[in-house]
Protein backbone atom coordinates (compact mmCIF):
# COMPACT_ATOMS: atom_id res chain seq x y z
CA UNK A 1 0.00 0.00 0.00
CA UNK A 2 2.81 2.41 0.78
CA UNK A 3 4.38 1.83 -2.04
CA UNK A 4 1.68 2.85 -4.46
CA UNK A 5 0.47 5.26 -2.86
CA UNK A 6 4.33 6.84 -3.10
CA UNK A 7 4.09 5.67 -6.74
CA UNK A 8 0.98 7.92 -7.39
CA UNK A 9 2.70 11.20 -5.16
CA UNK A 10 5.68 11.01 -7.88
CA UNK A 11 2.97 10.79 -10.91
CA UNK A 12 0.76 13.56 -9.59
CA UNK A 13 3.20 15.74 -7.86
CA UNK A 14 6.32 15.81 -9.02
CA UNK A 15 6.59 19.46 -9.71
CA UNK A 16 6.43 19.70 -6.08
CA UNK A 17 10.18 18.23 -5.16
CA UNK A 18 10.98 19.40 -2.43
CA UNK A 19 6.97 18.62 -1.15
CA UNK A 20 7.42 15.79 -2.17
CA UNK A 21 11.18 14.88 -0.35
CA UNK A 22 9.56 15.97 2.63
CA UNK A 23 6.35 13.67 2.38
CA UNK A 24 9.16 11.16 2.13
CA UNK A 25 10.85 11.77 5.51
CA UNK A 26 7.68 12.58 7.33
CA UNK A 27 6.67 8.98 5.54
CA UNK A 28 9.85 7.37 6.89
CA UNK A 29 9.37 8.57 10.44
CA UNK A 30 5.70 7.65 11.15
CA UNK A 31 6.44 3.97 9.46
CA UNK A 32 10.26 3.68 10.94
CA UNK A 33 11.16 2.58 7.18
CA UNK A 34 14.37 3.89 5.36
CA UNK A 35 12.66 5.86 2.23
CA UNK A 36 15.59 7.65 0.16
CA UNK A 37 14.91 9.42 -2.96
CA UNK A 38 17.45 6.95 -4.99
CA UNK A 39 14.54 4.59 -5.13
CA UNK A 40 12.51 7.05 -7.41
CA UNK A 41 13.29 6.39 -11.37
CA UNK A 42 12.01 9.45 -13.74
CA UNK A 43 8.88 7.80 -15.28
CA UNK A 44 9.53 7.15 -19.52
CA UNK A 45 7.86 9.52 -21.70
CA UNK A 46 6.01 6.33 -23.04
CA UNK A 47 6.06 3.18 -21.57
CA UNK A 48 6.08 -0.24 -23.98
CA UNK A 49 3.90 -3.20 -23.10
CA UNK A 50 2.14 -6.78 -24.26
CA UNK A 51 -1.12 -7.98 -22.94
CA UNK A 52 -2.04 -10.88 -25.22
CA UNK A 53 -1.36 -10.24 -28.44
CA UNK A 54 -1.64 -5.96 -28.94
CA UNK A 55 0.93 -3.87 -27.94
CA UNK A 56 0.12 -0.50 -26.06
CA UNK A 57 1.92 2.88 -25.30
CA UNK A 58 1.18 4.22 -22.42
CA UNK A 59 1.48 7.84 -22.18
CA UNK A 60 4.23 8.64 -18.61
CA UNK A 61 2.26 11.61 -17.62
CA UNK A 62 -1.31 10.76 -17.99
CA UNK A 63 -1.22 7.05 -17.59
CA UNK A 64 -3.29 6.29 -20.70
CA UNK A 65 -3.08 4.19 -23.48
CA UNK A 66 -2.13 6.82 -26.16
CA UNK A 67 -1.67 3.91 -28.70
CA UNK A 68 -2.36 -0.07 -29.19
CA UNK A 69 -3.08 -2.51 -32.04
CA UNK A 70 -1.66 -5.55 -33.23
CA UNK A 71 1.73 -4.08 -34.72
CA UNK A 72 4.70 -3.53 -32.61
CA UNK A 73 6.36 -1.52 -35.19
CA UNK A 74 2.94 0.59 -35.09
CA UNK A 75 2.64 1.35 -31.30
CA UNK A 76 6.42 2.24 -30.67
CA UNK A 77 7.21 4.52 -33.68
CA UNK A 78 3.81 6.27 -33.00
CA UNK A 79 5.16 6.98 -29.49
CA UNK A 80 8.53 8.09 -30.81
CA UNK A 81 6.85 10.39 -33.13
CA UNK A 82 4.52 11.82 -30.35
CA UNK A 83 7.50 13.18 -28.67
CA UNK A 84 8.09 16.42 -30.18
CA UNK A 85 10.22 17.80 -27.78
CA UNK A 86 12.64 14.85 -27.42
CA UNK A 87 11.68 11.83 -24.43
CA UNK A 88 11.93 8.28 -23.61
CA UNK A 89 10.46 5.55 -24.94
CA UNK A 90 10.50 2.36 -22.42
CA UNK A 91 9.68 -0.73 -23.37
CA UNK A 92 8.96 -3.60 -20.85
CA UNK A 93 9.98 -7.20 -20.72
CA UNK A 94 8.33 -9.26 -23.67
CA UNK A 95 8.84 -10.39 -27.39
CA UNK A 96 7.52 -7.97 -29.88
CA UNK A 97 7.36 -8.89 -33.47
CA UNK A 98 8.74 -6.28 -35.53
CA UNK A 99 7.80 -7.07 -39.35
CA UNK A 100 8.70 -3.47 -40.58
CA UNK A 101 11.64 -1.08 -39.96
CA UNK A 102 11.21 1.34 -36.68
CA UNK A 103 11.64 5.36 -38.67
CA UNK A 104 13.26 7.17 -35.99
CA UNK A 105 12.31 10.99 -37.28
CA UNK A 106 12.79 12.70 -33.81
CA UNK A 107 15.76 13.83 -32.27
CA UNK A 108 17.07 13.28 -28.92
CA UNK A 109 15.34 10.04 -28.41
CA UNK A 110 15.96 7.46 -25.81
CA UNK A 111 14.78 4.11 -26.39
CA UNK A 112 15.57 1.88 -23.54
CA UNK A 113 14.42 -1.88 -22.29
CA UNK A 114 14.85 -4.09 -19.91
CA UNK A 115 17.87 -6.15 -20.76
CA UNK A 116 17.11 -9.47 -22.68
CA UNK A 117 13.77 -9.31 -21.16
CA UNK A 118 12.91 -7.03 -24.15
CA UNK A 119 13.05 -8.88 -27.07
CA UNK A 120 12.40 -7.19 -30.69
CA UNK A 121 12.12 -10.68 -33.26
CA UNK A 122 12.62 -8.95 -36.47
CA UNK A 123 13.03 -12.14 -37.95
CA UNK A 124 10.40 -11.79 -40.36
CA UNK A 125 11.22 -8.06 -40.99
CA UNK A 126 9.91 -7.17 -44.86
CA UNK A 127 12.84 -5.88 -46.85
CA UNK A 128 11.18 -4.53 -49.70
CA UNK A 129 13.83 -5.99 -52.11
CA UNK A 130 16.35 -4.13 -50.33
CA UNK A 131 19.66 -6.26 -49.39
CA UNK A 132 19.39 -5.11 -45.76
CA UNK A 133 17.00 -2.93 -43.99
CA UNK A 134 17.50 -2.29 -39.61
CA UNK A 135 14.92 -2.93 -37.57
CA UNK A 136 15.77 0.75 -35.95
CA UNK A 137 16.21 3.41 -39.05
CA UNK A 138 16.02 7.07 -39.83
CA UNK A 139 14.61 6.22 -43.03
CA UNK A 140 15.41 4.12 -45.54
CA UNK A 141 18.77 5.24 -47.18
CA UNK A 142 19.06 2.67 -49.31
CA UNK A 143 16.32 3.86 -51.26
CA UNK A 144 18.16 7.62 -51.70
CA UNK A 145 19.79 9.94 -49.02
CA UNK A 146 16.73 12.47 -49.54
CA UNK A 147 14.55 10.03 -47.89
CA UNK A 148 16.66 10.19 -44.84
CA UNK A 149 15.71 12.53 -41.76
CA UNK A 150 19.13 13.34 -40.03
CA UNK A 151 18.56 13.66 -36.65
CA UNK A 152 20.28 14.39 -33.47
CA UNK A 153 20.78 12.43 -30.36
CA UNK A 154 19.37 8.96 -30.32
CA UNK A 155 20.05 6.44 -27.72
CA UNK A 156 19.45 2.83 -27.29
CA UNK A 157 20.22 1.16 -24.32
CA UNK A 158 19.05 -2.60 -22.81
CA UNK A 159 17.57 -4.83 -25.46
CA UNK A 160 18.14 -7.57 -27.84
CA UNK A 161 17.69 -7.07 -31.57
CA UNK A 162 16.94 -10.49 -33.13
CA UNK A 163 17.95 -10.47 -37.27
CA UNK A 164 18.58 -12.43 -39.75
CA UNK A 165 21.41 -13.49 -41.76
CA UNK A 166 21.97 -15.49 -44.87
CA UNK A 167 25.19 -16.46 -46.85
CA UNK A 168 24.12 -14.75 -50.21
CA UNK A 169 24.48 -12.26 -48.22
CA UNK A 170 21.27 -10.48 -47.01
CA UNK A 171 19.67 -10.30 -44.15
CA UNK A 172 18.21 -8.07 -41.20
CA UNK A 173 20.44 -5.37 -39.83
CA UNK A 174 20.06 -3.75 -36.19
CA UNK A 175 20.34 -0.31 -36.21
CA UNK A 176 21.16 1.51 -39.80
CA UNK A 177 21.21 5.48 -39.47
CA UNK A 178 22.17 7.96 -41.78
CA UNK A 179 22.87 11.70 -42.50
CA UNK A 180 20.04 12.87 -44.75
CA UNK A 181 20.22 15.41 -47.76
CA UNK A 182 20.05 18.07 -45.03
CA UNK A 183 21.53 18.65 -42.17
CA UNK A 184 23.77 16.30 -39.67
CA UNK A 185 22.68 13.42 -38.22
CA UNK A 186 25.51 13.12 -34.75
CA UNK A 187 25.12 12.11 -31.06
CA UNK A 188 24.36 8.67 -31.05
CA UNK A 189 24.74 6.00 -28.38
CA UNK A 190 24.36 2.86 -28.68
CA UNK A 191 24.65 0.64 -25.04
CA UNK A 192 23.95 -2.76 -23.55
CA UNK A 193 22.34 -4.09 -26.60
CA UNK A 194 22.33 -8.07 -28.11
CA UNK A 195 22.29 -8.26 -31.32
CA UNK A 196 21.95 -12.11 -32.11
CA UNK A 197 22.12 -13.16 -35.73
CA UNK A 198 21.83 -9.76 -37.67
CA UNK A 199 22.82 -8.84 -41.26
CA UNK A 200 25.13 -5.98 -39.39
CA UNK A 201 24.57 -5.35 -35.63
CA UNK A 202 24.77 -1.50 -36.65
CA UNK A 203 25.00 0.29 -40.25
CA UNK A 204 25.89 4.15 -39.80
CA UNK A 205 26.65 6.18 -42.82
CA UNK A 206 28.13 9.91 -42.69
CA UNK A 207 27.24 10.20 -39.01
CA UNK A 208 28.87 12.09 -36.64
CA UNK A 209 29.68 11.21 -32.54
CA UNK A 210 28.76 7.92 -32.24
CA UNK A 211 29.68 5.63 -29.06
CA UNK A 212 28.92 2.07 -29.49
CA UNK A 213 29.90 0.33 -25.61
CA UNK A 214 28.86 -2.83 -24.02
CA UNK A 215 27.07 -4.18 -26.71
CA UNK A 216 27.10 -8.21 -27.62
CA UNK A 217 26.91 -9.36 -31.06
CA UNK A 218 26.36 -13.25 -31.69
CA UNK A 219 26.75 -14.25 -35.30
CA UNK A 220 25.46 -12.84 -38.25
CA UNK A 221 27.72 -10.91 -40.91
CA UNK A 222 29.24 -7.89 -39.17
CA UNK A 223 29.61 -6.27 -35.68
CA UNK A 224 29.13 -2.09 -35.70
CA UNK A 225 29.91 -0.73 -39.14
CA UNK A 226 30.67 3.20 -40.07
CA UNK A 227 30.90 4.20 -43.72
CA UNK A 228 31.06 7.06 -46.05
CA UNK A 229 27.40 8.40 -47.05
CA UNK A 230 26.37 8.26 -50.01
CA UNK A 231 26.77 12.46 -50.50
CA UNK A 232 30.81 11.17 -49.54
CA UNK A 233 30.03 12.68 -45.60
CA UNK A 234 32.58 10.49 -43.75
CA UNK A 235 32.28 9.42 -40.80
CA UNK A 236 33.88 11.15 -37.55
CA UNK A 237 34.24 10.99 -33.66
CA UNK A 238 33.30 7.36 -33.78
CA UNK A 239 34.14 4.95 -30.67
CA UNK A 240 33.42 1.42 -30.09
CA UNK A 241 34.80 0.52 -26.67
CA UNK A 242 33.74 -2.76 -24.94
CA UNK A 243 31.90 -4.85 -27.26
CA UNK A 244 32.16 -8.47 -27.22
CA UNK A 245 31.42 -9.80 -30.70
CA UNK A 246 31.45 -13.73 -31.91
CA UNK A 247 30.92 -15.77 -34.78
CA UNK A 248 30.82 -12.69 -37.55
CA UNK A 249 31.01 -13.74 -40.04
CA UNK A 250 32.41 -11.09 -42.13
CA UNK A 251 34.14 -7.96 -40.20
CA UNK A 252 33.73 -7.98 -35.71
CA UNK A 253 33.95 -3.95 -36.37
CA UNK A 254 34.82 -2.16 -39.47
CA UNK A 255 35.72 1.72 -40.56
CA UNK A 256 35.50 2.00 -44.01
CA UNK A 257 35.11 5.13 -46.36
CA UNK A 258 37.46 8.11 -46.87
CA UNK A 259 37.77 10.96 -44.31
CA UNK A 260 38.07 8.84 -41.46
CA UNK A 261 38.87 10.47 -38.46
CA UNK A 262 38.94 10.35 -34.82
CA UNK A 263 37.89 7.31 -34.43
CA UNK A 264 38.65 4.84 -31.39
CA UNK A 265 38.13 1.02 -31.32
CA UNK A 266 39.61 0.31 -27.38
CA UNK A 267 38.96 -2.57 -24.93
CA UNK A 268 36.73 -4.66 -27.67
CA UNK A 269 36.49 -8.60 -27.25
CA UNK A 270 36.54 -10.31 -30.77
CA UNK A 271 36.14 -14.07 -31.39
CA UNK A 272 35.57 -14.48 -34.65
CA UNK A 273 35.67 -18.52 -34.77
CA UNK A 274 36.73 -18.11 -38.54
CA UNK A 275 34.05 -16.60 -40.34
CA UNK A 276 33.92 -16.69 -44.14
CA UNK A 277 35.93 -13.41 -44.78
CA UNK A 278 36.94 -10.30 -43.18
CA UNK A 279 38.81 -9.19 -40.21
CA UNK A 280 38.81 -8.67 -36.69
CA UNK A 281 38.70 -5.22 -36.85
CA UNK A 282 39.18 -3.31 -40.16
CA UNK A 283 40.17 -0.17 -41.45
CA UNK A 284 39.99 0.53 -45.59
CA UNK A 285 39.77 3.91 -47.12
CA UNK A 286 39.39 4.59 -50.99
CA UNK A 287 42.84 7.09 -50.62
CA UNK A 288 40.82 10.16 -51.91
CA UNK A 289 40.55 13.65 -50.30
CA UNK A 290 39.49 14.09 -47.51
CA UNK A 291 42.03 11.52 -46.17
CA UNK A 292 41.77 9.11 -43.23
CA UNK A 293 43.60 10.33 -39.97
CA UNK A 294 43.45 9.41 -36.11
CA UNK A 295 42.78 5.75 -36.10
CA UNK A 296 43.23 4.45 -32.70
CA UNK A 297 43.28 0.41 -32.09
CA UNK A 298 43.73 0.11 -28.19
CA UNK A 299 43.68 -2.53 -26.04
CA UNK A 300 41.63 -5.41 -28.10
CA UNK A 301 41.73 -9.16 -27.47
CA UNK A 302 40.77 -10.71 -30.70
CA UNK A 303 41.20 -14.23 -31.35
CA UNK A 304 40.20 -16.86 -34.26
CA UNK A 305 40.24 -14.51 -37.33
CA UNK A 306 41.62 -17.09 -40.25
CA UNK A 307 39.94 -15.80 -42.97
CA UNK A 308 41.77 -12.73 -43.51
CA UNK A 309 43.37 -11.11 -39.97
CA UNK A 310 43.11 -10.00 -36.83
CA UNK A 311 43.44 -6.16 -37.55
CA UNK A 312 43.76 -4.83 -40.98
CA UNK A 313 44.54 -1.28 -41.84
CA UNK A 314 44.54 -0.22 -45.75
CA UNK A 315 45.66 3.25 -46.57
CA UNK A 316 46.69 3.94 -49.59
CA UNK A 317 47.86 8.05 -49.70
CA UNK A 318 50.62 9.14 -47.53
CA UNK A 319 47.95 12.16 -46.78
CA UNK A 320 46.23 9.42 -44.43
CA UNK A 321 47.91 9.38 -41.14
CA UNK A 322 48.33 9.30 -37.01
CA UNK A 323 47.11 5.63 -36.79
CA UNK A 324 47.61 4.02 -33.54
CA UNK A 325 47.53 -0.49 -33.25
CA UNK A 326 48.65 -0.60 -29.51
CA UNK A 327 48.24 -3.12 -26.91
CA UNK A 328 46.27 -5.45 -28.93
CA UNK A 329 46.47 -9.33 -28.03
CA UNK A 330 45.62 -11.37 -31.26
CA UNK A 331 45.37 -15.47 -31.36
CA UNK A 332 44.91 -17.54 -33.70
CA UNK A 333 44.54 -14.96 -37.30
CA UNK A 334 45.39 -15.41 -40.60
CA UNK A 335 47.21 -12.47 -40.09
CA UNK A 336 48.20 -10.71 -36.75
CA UNK A 337 48.13 -7.01 -37.66
CA UNK A 338 48.59 -5.51 -41.76
CA UNK A 339 48.93 -1.57 -42.11
CA UNK A 340 49.98 0.26 -44.72
CA UNK A 341 51.43 3.77 -43.85
CA UNK A 342 51.74 6.34 -41.65
CA UNK A 343 51.06 3.62 -38.94
CA UNK A 344 52.75 3.34 -35.07
CA UNK A 345 52.32 -0.62 -34.15
CA UNK A 346 53.37 -1.20 -30.66
CA UNK A 347 53.19 -3.35 -27.28
CA UNK A 348 51.16 -6.05 -29.10
CA UNK A 349 51.12 -9.68 -28.86
CA UNK A 350 50.45 -11.66 -31.34
CA UNK A 351 49.95 -15.69 -30.67
CA UNK A 352 49.95 -18.59 -33.37
CA UNK A 353 49.29 -16.72 -36.64
CA UNK A 354 48.93 -18.48 -40.06
CA UNK A 355 50.81 -16.88 -42.79
CA UNK A 356 52.59 -13.66 -40.53
CA UNK A 357 52.76 -11.85 -37.16
CA UNK A 358 52.56 -8.32 -38.39
CA UNK A 359 52.63 -6.99 -42.15
CA UNK A 360 53.49 -3.57 -44.21
CA UNK A 361 51.29 -3.88 -47.19
CA UNK A 362 51.45 -1.23 -49.59
CA UNK A 363 48.90 -1.07 -51.82
CA UNK A 364 49.60 -1.41 -55.71
CA UNK A 365 50.49 0.75 -57.77
CA UNK A 366 51.56 3.36 -55.13
CA UNK A 367 54.98 4.15 -54.07
CA UNK A 368 56.92 2.03 -51.08
CA UNK A 369 57.02 5.35 -48.87
CA UNK A 370 55.41 4.07 -45.38
CA UNK A 371 56.88 6.04 -42.40
CA UNK A 372 55.79 3.25 -40.19
CA UNK A 373 57.00 2.61 -36.67
CA UNK A 374 57.24 -1.23 -35.63
CA UNK A 375 58.27 -1.42 -32.46
CA UNK A 376 58.04 -3.83 -28.74
CA UNK A 377 55.62 -6.51 -29.87
CA UNK A 378 55.55 -9.93 -29.16
CA UNK A 379 55.18 -12.26 -31.63
CA UNK A 380 54.99 -16.19 -30.98
CA UNK A 381 54.59 -18.80 -33.77
CA UNK A 382 53.84 -18.53 -37.64
CA UNK A 383 52.65 -21.78 -39.12
CA UNK A 384 53.12 -21.98 -42.79
CA UNK A 385 56.61 -23.18 -43.70
CA UNK A 386 56.85 -19.57 -45.61
CA UNK A 387 55.22 -17.37 -43.06
CA UNK A 388 57.72 -14.65 -41.57
CA UNK A 389 57.11 -12.87 -37.82
CA UNK A 390 57.61 -9.16 -39.32
CA UNK A 391 57.09 -8.52 -43.00
CA UNK A 392 58.12 -5.35 -44.90
CA UNK A 393 57.26 -3.69 -48.19
CA UNK A 394 57.77 -0.32 -47.65
CA UNK A 395 60.27 2.39 -47.36
CA UNK A 396 61.68 4.70 -44.23
CA UNK A 397 60.01 2.31 -41.35
CA UNK A 398 61.73 2.28 -38.18
CA UNK A 399 61.62 -1.70 -36.86
CA UNK A 400 62.83 -2.05 -33.38
CA UNK A 401 62.54 -3.74 -29.97
CA UNK A 402 60.21 -6.94 -30.96
CA UNK A 403 60.51 -10.36 -29.90
CA UNK A 404 60.16 -13.18 -32.75
CA UNK A 405 59.88 -16.85 -31.58
CA UNK A 406 59.03 -19.69 -33.51
CA UNK A 407 58.43 -18.52 -37.20
CA UNK A 408 60.68 -19.70 -40.16
CA UNK A 409 61.88 -16.23 -40.67
CA UNK A 410 61.85 -13.60 -38.26
CA UNK A 411 62.08 -9.91 -40.72
CA UNK A 412 61.48 -10.26 -44.07
CA UNK A 413 61.60 -7.71 -46.44
CA UNK A 414 59.34 -8.53 -49.66
CA UNK A 415 58.81 -6.60 -52.45
CA UNK A 416 55.48 -8.25 -53.52
CA UNK A 417 53.62 -4.78 -54.73
CA UNK A 418 57.00 -3.94 -56.54
CA UNK A 419 57.61 -1.12 -53.73
CA UNK A 420 61.43 -2.16 -53.61
CA UNK A 421 61.48 -1.84 -49.59
CA UNK A 422 64.81 -0.21 -48.52
CA UNK A 423 65.90 2.83 -46.38
CA UNK A 424 64.46 0.70 -42.89
CA UNK A 425 65.95 0.87 -40.03
CA UNK A 426 65.76 -2.29 -37.99
CA UNK A 427 67.74 -2.17 -34.20
CA UNK A 428 67.49 -4.07 -31.04
CA UNK A 429 65.10 -6.86 -32.63
CA UNK A 430 65.17 -10.46 -30.98
CA UNK A 431 64.49 -13.37 -33.34
CA UNK A 432 66.30 -16.23 -30.87
CA UNK A 433 64.25 -18.85 -30.10
CA UNK A 434 63.20 -21.56 -32.83
CA UNK A 435 63.93 -18.93 -35.90
CA UNK A 436 65.27 -20.62 -39.14
CA UNK A 437 66.52 -17.37 -41.22
CA UNK A 438 66.73 -14.18 -38.71
CA UNK A 439 66.64 -11.44 -41.12
CA UNK A 440 65.81 -11.51 -45.25
CA UNK A 441 67.09 -8.04 -46.96
CA UNK A 442 66.41 -6.97 -49.63
CA UNK A 443 67.37 -2.53 -49.69
CA UNK A 444 71.16 -1.62 -49.84
CA UNK A 445 70.53 1.31 -48.20
CA UNK A 446 68.83 -0.43 -44.74
CA UNK A 447 70.47 0.52 -41.33
CA UNK A 448 70.68 -2.67 -38.91
CA UNK A 449 72.20 -3.09 -36.13
CA UNK A 450 71.93 -4.62 -32.45
CA UNK A 451 69.93 -7.41 -33.35
CA UNK A 452 69.79 -10.09 -31.28
CA UNK A 453 70.25 -13.25 -33.43
CA UNK A 454 70.90 -11.03 -36.13
CA UNK A 455 74.74 -10.22 -36.27
CA UNK A 456 75.82 -7.46 -37.68
CA UNK A 457 78.91 -5.69 -35.77
CA UNK A 458 81.55 -7.91 -34.92
CA UNK A 459 84.96 -7.53 -33.60
CA UNK A 460 88.43 -9.79 -33.27
CA UNK A 461 92.15 -10.26 -34.15
CA UNK A 462 94.15 -11.83 -36.91
CA UNK A 463 97.63 -12.71 -37.56
CA UNK A 464 99.56 -13.60 -40.96
CA UNK A 465 102.49 -15.51 -40.18
CA UNK A 466 106.32 -14.82 -41.31
CA UNK A 467 106.28 -16.11 -45.83
CA UNK A 468 102.28 -15.76 -45.54
CA UNK A 469 100.62 -12.85 -47.23
CA UNK A 470 97.14 -13.26 -46.00
CA UNK A 471 94.80 -14.67 -43.92
CA UNK A 472 91.09 -16.16 -43.65
CA UNK A 473 89.15 -14.39 -41.01
CA UNK A 474 85.96 -15.86 -39.68
CA UNK A 475 83.87 -13.03 -39.66
CA UNK A 476 80.40 -14.59 -36.91
CA UNK A 477 78.21 -12.54 -38.87
CA UNK A 478 74.28 -13.17 -39.97
CA UNK A 479 74.88 -11.45 -43.45
CA UNK A 480 78.07 -10.80 -46.06
CA UNK A 481 79.50 -7.48 -45.09
CA UNK A 482 80.65 -4.64 -47.88
CA UNK A 483 84.14 -3.89 -47.96
CA UNK A 484 83.51 -0.79 -46.62
CA UNK A 485 81.81 -2.50 -43.35
CA UNK A 486 85.33 -3.87 -42.34
CA UNK A 487 87.81 -1.82 -40.65
CA UNK A 488 91.13 -3.17 -39.83
CA UNK A 489 94.15 -2.22 -37.58
CA UNK A 490 97.62 -2.90 -37.35
CA UNK A 491 98.72 -3.88 -34.03
CA UNK A 492 102.41 -4.10 -34.74
CA UNK A 493 104.78 -2.91 -36.98
CA UNK A 494 104.13 -5.53 -39.87
CA UNK A 495 107.62 -6.71 -39.95
CA UNK A 496 108.57 -6.44 -43.79
CA UNK A 497 105.11 -5.57 -44.73
CA UNK A 498 104.63 -2.36 -46.37
CA UNK A 499 101.03 -2.28 -47.04
CA UNK A 500 97.84 -4.17 -46.31
CA UNK A 501 94.02 -4.52 -47.32
CA UNK A 502 91.19 -6.59 -46.97
CA UNK A 503 89.07 -8.51 -49.83
CA UNK A 504 86.92 -11.82 -50.76
CA UNK A 505 84.07 -10.91 -48.21
CA UNK A 506 81.62 -14.12 -48.41
CA UNK A 507 78.90 -14.95 -46.07
CA UNK A 508 81.40 -16.20 -43.58
CA UNK A 509 84.81 -14.84 -43.89
CA UNK A 510 86.66 -12.02 -45.73
CA UNK A 511 90.57 -11.91 -46.31
CA UNK A 512 93.38 -9.46 -45.00
CA UNK A 513 96.24 -8.94 -47.03
CA UNK A 514 99.68 -7.66 -46.85
CA UNK A 515 102.52 -7.15 -49.51
CA UNK A 516 105.35 -8.21 -49.10
CA UNK A 517 105.58 -11.04 -46.31
CA UNK A 518 106.42 -9.85 -43.00
CA UNK A 519 109.57 -11.94 -42.89
CA UNK A 520 111.58 -14.84 -40.96
CA UNK A 521 110.65 -14.24 -37.34
CA UNK A 522 108.38 -11.96 -38.01
CA UNK A 523 104.09 -11.34 -38.18
CA UNK A 524 101.84 -9.17 -39.52
CA UNK A 525 99.54 -8.46 -36.68
CA UNK A 526 95.75 -6.78 -36.74
CA UNK A 527 92.67 -6.10 -34.77
CA UNK A 528 89.36 -5.93 -36.92
CA UNK A 529 85.87 -4.62 -36.37
CA UNK A 530 82.44 -5.02 -38.92
CA UNK A 531 79.78 -2.38 -38.65
CA UNK A 532 77.45 -2.41 -40.85
CA UNK A 533 76.87 0.68 -42.96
Amino acid sequence: MLNQFIKKVVSNGRRNLYGFSFLLMAVSLLTGMMVTTEAVIAPASYVIYIDGSTYYAQNGQTGINDYSGSDAKTVIESAITALTNGGKVFIKGGTYTITSPINVLKSNITVEGEGERTQLDATTLNRGGYQTRGVFENGNYFSGQTNVTSITGFTLRSLLIRGTYTITPDGVSGIILAKGSVGDTYNILIENVKFDNCYCATIFYGVTKIVAMKNQVNGGLAGPTVNTAADNTPCRYVTFNENQIFNANDDGLAFLGHGLRDCVAIGNVIDKNGGIAGSGIKVTSNDTSPYMSRISIIGNVITNCTAQGGIIVETGNPNEKDIVVSGNVLDNCDIGIQISANAVVKDNIITNSELMGIRNLMKNGLTGVSRSIIGNNIIDSVSSPTGSGIVIQGQYNEVFGNIIRNCPTGIEENNGNLTNPDYNYYHHNETLDLVTTKMTILGANNIIKANRGYVTENSGTATISNSATSVAVNHGLSYTPSLNDIHVTPTNNLGNSTKFWVSSPTSSQFTTNVSPAPGSGKTATFSWQIIRN
